[in-house]
């Protein structure tokens, strides 16, 4: 089995290599003979541009980069390679996964079509990008995580290696679902914030929005009902570690009770001393008497 590591850095060949964009291609050269015999319309239109370069469409990427690792099983179709070819798959939400889960390196991300058929295909490569072949007008390129509709773990890719991106909270609002909105309510209902009978449910409604208004109006931030970083952060639901109120993270808490029994030595020798000055002064005024 193919590692995600190994998988990443093959499907960054084509992008690196600045690979073009043909239907129906995963991996091959672009020459003039084949552009001239072209009839589809965008390859006519755009095709020239890359005579004499390699060229592969959107599925055809992640396959060429698995069977140059050995592995001759992904299927050359974005929609079989979400049904067909992937162990664990599900939604994305503005770029995260619905279920509250890392996204892990290697991860292939799918764009739904008309019918809510998937019919495109890219593979995150950490960092919150993807690589594409996106089209005949531009070729393999970068696209931002946020773009994508679905996630899917190659069942020929091994991600067991990979610790996937630090999970964190995204922009809330009403209509979002998933584990980091239950999480949200959850923080809500132990602030005593009411949500209604469906309680913590995953389902940004509209008890959910009101109580995140009344919250952000108590603590002085814009009421506008959307859990951003300000909002999260003041929930604590948005730091990678959470600090103690009046704590310094940077120092550890101290014992002071050594620093208190020197300070209290030190007090004891000066009353000792000041006893011993007064002692001669009184001494100084007999003998002068």
């Amino acid at each position: 089995m193919v590692t995600a590591e190994e998988f990443v850095k093959q499907c960054m060949i084509p992008y690196n290599d600045n690979w073009g964009y043909i239907y129906g291609t995963w991996g091959s050269l672009w020459t003039e003979k084949k552009q001239k015999a072209a009839t589809r319309p965008q390859t006519v239109k755009y095709g020239s541009r890359w005579i004499g370069h390699m060229v592969t469409d959107c599925s055809g990427l992640p396959r060429w980069a698995l069977w140059q690792l050995g592995d001759k099983t992904l299927l050359h179709h974005a929609y079989y390679q979400y049904t067909d070819c992937c162990k664990n798959k599900g939604l994305l939400i503005d770029g995260a996964r619905a279920d509250g889960k890392p996204i892990k390196r290697g991860t292939a991300v799918f764009l739904k079509g008309s019918g809510e058929k998937i019919q495109h295909v890219g593979v995150y490569v950490g960092d919150g990008n993807c690589v594409e072949a996106k089209g005949t007008q531009y070729g393999v390129v970068m696209s931002k995580l946020s773009h994508w509709d679905y996630w899917g773990e190659y069942k020929a890719v091994d991600y067991s290696a990979e610790e996937g991106d630090k999970p964190t909270m995204r922009m809330l609002k009403k209509g979002t679902e998933g584990e980091d909105v239950r999480a949200l309510q959850n923080r809500l209902i132990e602030l005593g914030y009411d949500l209604g009978s469906k309680g913590a449910d995953g389902k940004f409604g509209d008890k959910t929005e009101a109580a995140v208004k009344l919250f952000q109006k108590a603590n002085g931030l814009k009421d506008d009902g959307i859990a951003g970083p300000q909002t999260l952060k003041l929930l604590g639901l948005n730091e990678d570690e959470t600090e103690k109120p009046g704590a310094d993270p940077e120092k550890p808490n101290q014992d002071y009770s050594d620093i208190l029994a020197e300070l209290m030595d030190i007090q004891n020798d000066l009353a000792s001393a000041l006893d011993n000055v007064h002692k001669l002064i009184n001494k100084v005024v007999v003998q002068n008497e």
